[in-house]
């Protein structure tokens, strides 16, 4: 990757998150890291994605709140769009 692409990759901002501290028991934090594995994600967002789908479940949760893309996969989708645009 070009010095360029990379300097506008880091310039897109992120969503602004704020952490949660919690305690898990040894079976279940070793659950959710084999499953985060498996899936090539981080425990974190394998968690982030627990408690997404459990509030949806449970109506607290717009279907809808999450679903636009981040500014990040917005970049890697447009960024070979453009490439293709200026050969």
């Amino acid at each position: 990757m070009s010095r360029e692409k990379i300097k506008n990759f880091e310039t897109v901002p992120k969503r602004r998150q704020k952490p949660i501290a919690v305690r898990l028991e040894e079976p279940i934090r070793s659950a959710i890291q084999k499953m985060a594995e498996a899936e090539d994600r981080s425990a974190a967002n394998m968690i982030e994605r627990i408690v997404k789908e459990y509030l949806r479940s449970k109506g607290m949760l717009d279907c809808d709140s999450d679903r636009k893309e981040s500014p990040r996969k917005m970049l890697m989708t447009e960024a070979p769009n453009r490439m293709r645009e200026s050969h």
